[in-house]
């Protein structure tokens, strides 16, 4: 009777490291692993494989979207708004010229993201809200 087990793991590649790239390694590391061990290891890909993204404002109608983001965030909080890059993952890759936008604002707002009674203040939900409704009534305008 032999037993078995498996893993599931959630690889979010950075920037410049192709899931593929990725997938090689781990692939690797597995029959690397599986040849001094004994154990039949192996790594399979069970879902999409999503690249990190980048959004080049540069692109046509790329800038409009994006400049439509940075006035209605400036709008609504009064404050100059920065592009930043994020060190994680988003949904935002699974969509063609999409990019994740708030709902954390730095120094504000209570960073809770994945973590046990994640939540975010009703305030906070109220000026994504704002944000994200002004920015499409510009989309046209930017």
């Amino acid at each position: 009777n032999q037993k078995g087990g498996s893993a599931n793991m959630n690889i979010r590649p950075t920037m410049g490291f192709p899931c593929i790239d990725v997938m090689a390694k781990a692939q690797e590391a597995a029959r690397s692993y599986s040849d001094l061990s004994g154990l039949q290891i192996r790594v399979d890909e069970n879902e999409r494989l999503l690249d990190a993204i980048y959004l080049d404002p540069n692109l046509p109608g790329v800038d409009g979207f994006l400049r439509s983001l940075q006035s209605a965030y400036e709008m609504v909080t009064g404050e100059k708004g920065e592009m930043r890059s994020i060190g994680g993952t988003t949904y935002a890759k699974a969509l063609p010229n999409c990019c994740a936008f708030g709902p954390v604002k730095v120094g504000v707002d209570e960073e809770l993201a994945h973590q046990a009674d994640e939540r975010l203040a009703v305030d906070s939900i109220h000026r994504n809200a704002l944000i994200y409704g002004l920015s499409i009534a510009l989309m046209g305008f930017v």
